[in-house]
Order: structure tokens, then C-alpha cells, then sequence
């Protein structure tokens, strides 16, 4: 099956709970997503940063998908888990993108559990 995610956050919101086991298994659905060849990138792309502040502009794609990139490059396993964080950079947009698939599959299997489609024709 294939999947396009589409994330967009316009506003502020509270973020979802994010813990070690949660974070492994968004790490597994991404690789398997990534390697299966199942992500397609939609016309329009995530917003990165600060969106209230009037100086904030949207990146480009390529601009997007490259720090995603090297955000999910520099995921390691530390002494908190697994983590793409460091001194001079923050891991974001690699953890929104981890967690959305995550997410969007435990939505999905939920559903055809209970017997319900999420997919309309």
C-alpha cells in the first residue's frame, strides 16, 4: 500500500506523548516506510519554524526535505534513548515525521480492526 503523508500544523498545538517505546516504533515504521519506497511527497510541503512571527517564511521543498535529511541522519541511540538532537541542532521535524507515520498506522489498524475503513473512495 502506498501512503502520502501530509502534515500541516498552523497553529500552536500540544504535542503528542512521546515516549522511548513510541519513539522506536515511529523509527520502525519510518525505515520501513523509507525502504519499501512508500512516501510520496505532496504539492505542498510542512511549515518549518516559528509560523506567529512575522518575519517567518516558508521554506522550499528541496529546503524541507534536506533538513529532514540530515535530521534523521543524525539520529542516535543515547543515554535517553534515541535521539537526533545535539548542541547546534534539534530533531523536530524528523520526530514529526517518525511520529505521524507512526501514528497514522496505529489509526489504520485500528480501524480495520474494528472493522471500520478510513479509506473513501
Amino acid at each position: 500500500m502506498k501512503m502520502i503523508l501530509v502534515v500541516n500544523i498552523s497553529t500552536i498545538l500540544p504535542g503528542v506523548l512521546t515516549t522511548e517505546s513510541t519513539k522506536y516504533a515511529a523509527i520502525q515504521c519510518a525505515y520501513s516506510a523509507l525502504f519499501e519506497n512508500r512516501i510520496f511527497l505532496s504539492k505542498e510541503m510542512t511549515t518549518l519554524g516559528p509560523v506567529h512571527l512575522p518575519r517567518h517564511t516558508h521554506p522550499s521543498k528541496i529546503d524541507a526535505l534536506a533538513l529532514l535529511q540530515t535530521e534523521l541522519t543524525y539520529f542516535r541511540e543515547t543515554d535517553r534513548g534515541p535521539s537526533g538532537k545535539g548542541s547546534d541542532r534539534n530533531d523536530d521535524l524528523a520526530m514529526s515525521f517518525m511520529l505521524a507515520l507512526y501514528w497514522s498506522h496505529c489509526v489504520r489498524a485500528t480501524a480495520n480492526v474494528h472493522g471500520n475503513s478510513i479509506i473513501t473512495n
